[in-house]
């Protein structure tokens, strides 16, 4: 797996709101975002000192895993300033922008962007620059991109609608053209937030909806309308640098069962088609890739550089379609990246991630007593692992992320759900996983 040659981390409580309020990303506790950067294998990284950093990092690397350095700084200084004051710091920062190799950015504000470009980073190295994911994230934009290059086809049928009464009306033109269901989507907001399914034309009758308009619909934002599309959730990982794109993994995704649209977790494979069953699995991969090209290529020549996150649903049939991407590193990242750095060239090997509930704050030594002899094992490479314990330990917000590495997708979920169960006990949050792995799993 390629290494980047320095990383930057912060924690900032969320990334902001938009201009009616709202805030861009729903996701609670989003200085987690700069806990997926501990997993990713940097020559150095650079973070802010907070509860836990130190014994984190130095848990995952007694397991070989993400950041081969980690430079840290008190907390309530900047840690940019902190760098600069330290001229060992800053010249071993500069003597990384020097070489040939990428920055990544775990941050939200532009900071991090200006002090990389002050050490001398090119734009083009600089990857997941803020104000470039917040561009290539709304949903409205990103369907139109798609139109100006004729790949409406991977999206499902769809229109887009500013007031109350626009959206009612392309939502009906939808359910008399056959639709069985109708998805209303905000532009901005994630996990679920900003999204309200319409069962039938009556259904704007309801509390719930009249609530859903009464949020967000106010004249000034405009909304996709788009028919709903069944089967398995699944996101498709690529990276943008400046000598080209690559599919970093593709993942299948977890879902609350409640709800079936907040997020809990991804399985990747060693090979793409691992994430996908039936006889058009290596099919919907290569469909995947060459449909998604045009939009890749047109995304670098508008200078973008980082992750790139394409949501989507497939079907054994092999038909799928997208309904939005996340131009940040996503969640995927921890299952994809660990099990990047563990598996032997060659191998077929899988990871699984999941987000488990919790009461309260735990220690790292705690977590690893309740993973018992599941816990990973560094010389085998397989067993269950902390991938964020930065925030395992947060008093105000604490999560367990946890990390299954096993031979097979199959083997990774089924580990991941028992030890989700066997921390969330009688509060278990049931799962919802890809249909063929369900099947699999309720036959063992």
């Amino acid at each position: 797996m390629s290494m980047t040659n320095l990383a930057l981390f912060h924690c900032l409580s969320e990334y902001g709101c938009d201009a009616h309020g709202h805030r861009i990303t729903h996701i609670p506790n989003v200085a987690a975002y700069a806990g997926r950067g501990m997993v990713i294998p940097a020559r150095l990284a650079f973070m802010p000192d907070r509860p836990g950093t130190e014994e984190g990092y130095a848990y995952l690397h007694h397991l070989g895993l993400g950041p081969q350095e980690v430079c840290v700084y008190p907390n309530g200084a900047s840690l940019f300033d902190g760098v600069r004051a330290s001229c060992h710091a800053l010249k071993r920062a500069v003597r990384h922008a020097e070489e040939d190799g990428d920055a990544e950015l775990y941050i939200a504000g532009p900071e991090g962007w200006r002090f990389l470009k002050e050490i001398g980073f090119r734009e083009n190295r600089i990857l997941n620059q803020p104000l470039q994911l917040r561009r290539q994230t709304d949903k409205v934009g990103l369907r139109r991109l798609a139109g100006d290059l004729e790949l409406l086809q991977v999206f499902p049928a769809h229109t887009f609608g500013r007031t109350r009464e626009q959206i009612k009306q392309e939502a009906r033109r939808l359910f008399n053209a056959g639709c069985e269901r109708v998805v209303v989507k905000h532009p901005d907001l994630a996990s679920g937030e900003g999204q309200y399914v319409l069962q039938s034309p009556d259904d704007f009758r309801t509390p719930k909806a009249e609530t859903f308009f009464r949020t967000y619909v106010n004249g000034e934002i405009e909304f996709v309308v788009e028919e709903w599309w069944g089967g398995n959730d699944f996101s498709a990982v690529f990276t943008l640098r400046e000598r080209g794109w690559t599919l970093d993994f593709l993942s299948g995704q977890f879902m609350r069962a409640v709800d079936a649209v907040t997020h809990l977790g991804n399985c990747v494979g060693s090979e793409p088609e691992d994430t996908f069953t039936g006889p058009y699995r290596s099919a919907l991969v290569s469909t995947l890739r060459a449909d998604l090209h045009p939009l890749l290529k047109e995304l670098s020549l508008r200078g973008y550089r980082g992750k790139i996150c394409f949501d989507g649903k497939w079907r054994v049939d092999g038909h799928y379609k997208l309904f939005e991407a996340n131009a940040r590193p996503s969640a995927s990242i921890f299952p994809g990246s660990v099990m990047r750095q563990v598996m032997l060239p060659g191998e077929r090997i899988a990871a699984s991630m999941l987000a488990v509930n919790l009461e309260h704050a735990l220690s790292i030594e705690q977590a690893l007593d309740l993973f018992g002899v599941d816990a990973y094992d560094a010389a085998r490479r397989r067993g269950v692992l902390i991938g964020n314990p930065i925030s395992l330990v947060d008093p105000h917000h604490p999560k367990l992320t946890i990390i299954t590495v096993a031979n097979t997708v199959l083997a990774s979920v089924a580990q991941a759900i028992e030890i989700k169960r066997r921390f969330e006990g009688r509060q278990f949050d049931e799962v919802i996983v890809p249909t063929h792995l369900h099947h699999e799993l309720t036959a063992s």
